[in-house]
């Protein structure tokens, strides 16, 4: 029977081959092992007597254990990858054969867009800290530079002094698998990093002999997990309501500068990315959140505030109006929900009394029969995208208008 002993002598030995032959970093390797482990214990469970007695069934029957527990197929892609790897350590090492795990197709992945802050967000976050104490000025020089250079937090916690050149504007970063590149800052990030570095951080380290640029209270070099919760503790403090992450903050950086004009390569090469394929769903968040976030950019200089509906499933979006109406003055919608729902929709609709703007291609029309201009909603599918998107812009810029006359009218 395969034990529980056995695995944690091949574990030791799987540990060592990744750290030493392989060079990985300490994160990967937690989650390589991890995926692993969890694997050994479905064997455990299942009564296999070995490694080498594990068939295409059992494979089959452990990746559909997976889904079955509701995992997501990228992460049940990683796991299929994580067992490649262990599996070609054991054909080095043991002689097991590898064939099988290789021979299996990886599921499909689900295509994620990265989410990001929109202007307002961020500055919020970097001007959340106290820059009057030593910790305020890390916290304000950590944030910069985790938004200026797109840096990861392992990235951001590995950086010692010597790293930092200031007058160029420029960081050495040790990214993935050890690779070495230079990332830019900008000069907010600059005078952020030269405050920290002549007023906060000699209070911080004291006479103690540490390298590290990013210390603790205590003048060592900060956690993976502390630089997580300053992050979140500034979010918390500038009122960002959204769940805010380092990685949060790296996609930020990217979407933001191509946002701005800047070449795709050149983000890929600032990030770090081995391949581009990576860097380019980004562009997949240009023309979908993007215009998004700048229609939410647009009702706040109009002085309103937008709520969008994301769910397609029958009659949510119904309710959704309920709910949202009597604290509502208008409503935006996109004439496919009219179809989609009929009648139902357009009693909801009426019922509510509100100034309603309809978006259809780029035209924006009154509905006469419901005796007020009607006017966008956009977001039936949750996407705000090509031709109509101007219309949106136009749409809400009459329904403010709208309820300003209605207004002034009472």
């Amino acid at each position: 029977m395969f034990s529980a002993e056995r695995w944690e002598a091949i574990e030791r030995e799987f540990r060592d081959h990744l750290e030493r032959e392989r060079d990985f970093s300490p994160y990967t390797i937690r989650n390589y092992l991890g995926d692993v482990r969890e694997f050994v214990n479905f064997l455990i469970e299942r009564g296999v007597k070995s490694l080498e007695d594990v068939n295409r069934k059992v494979m089959r029957e452990y990746l559909a254990s997976l889904l079955e527990r509701g995992r997501t197929r990228r992460s049940v892609a990683r796991k299929l990858s994580a067992l490649r790897r262990f599996y070609r350590f054991l054909k080095e090492k043991k002689g097991i054969s590898a064939d099988l795990v290789f021979s299996l197709f990886m599921p499909k992945r689900e295509r994620a867009l990265p989410s990001f802050l929109n202007e307002r967000e961020i500055s919020l976050l970097l001007s959340a800290p106290d820059i009057s104490t030593p910790l305020g000025l890390r916290d304000r020089a950590l944030l910069e530079l985790l938004y200026a250079a797109g840096l990861r937090v392992s990235e951001i916690r590995g950086l010692d002094i010597e790293d930092v050149n200031l007058a160029r504007r420029e960081v050495l970063v040790r990214g993935k698998g050890k690779k070495e590149r230079w990332a830019l800052f900008g000069e907010p990030a600059a005078r952020a990093l030269r405050e920290y570095l002549e007023r906060g951080r000699p209070l911080l380290v004291g006479g103690r002999e540490e390298r590290a640029l990013f210390v603790s209270r205590r003048g060592e070099r900060l956690s993976v997990r502390a630089i997580q919760e300053i992050v979140r503790k500034h979010a918390r403090k500038g009122g960002l309501e959204k769940r805010v992450w380092t990685h949060l903050i790296r996609h930020t950086f990217a979407t933001h500068m191509l946002r701005r004009g800047a070449d795709l390569r050149a983000v890929q090469e600032l990030l770090g990315h081995s391949s581009l394929a990576t860097t380019q769903i980004y562009t997949h968040v240009a023309p979908a959140q993007l215009r998004r976030a700048y229609l939410e950019e647009r009702a706040r200089e109009l002085g309103v505030e937008l709520k969008f509906f994301q769910s397609n499933s029958e009659g949510s979006l119904i309710d959704f109006i309920q709910s949202e109406a009597p604290q509502a003055s208008g409503i935006i919608i996109n004439p496919g929900a009219l179809t989609h729902y009929g009648l139902s929709l357009r009693d909801a609709l009426a019922d509510t009394g509100l100034p309603i703007v309809e978006v259809h291609l780029s035209n924006i029309y009154a509905r006469e029969e419901w005796r007020r201009h009607s006017v966008i909603a956009p977001i039936a599918r949750g996407q705000i995208s090509g031709f109509g998107w101007r219309g949106y812009i136009a749409a809400l810029e009459l329904l403010v208008r709208e309820i300003e006359d209605r207004e002034a009218q009472t």
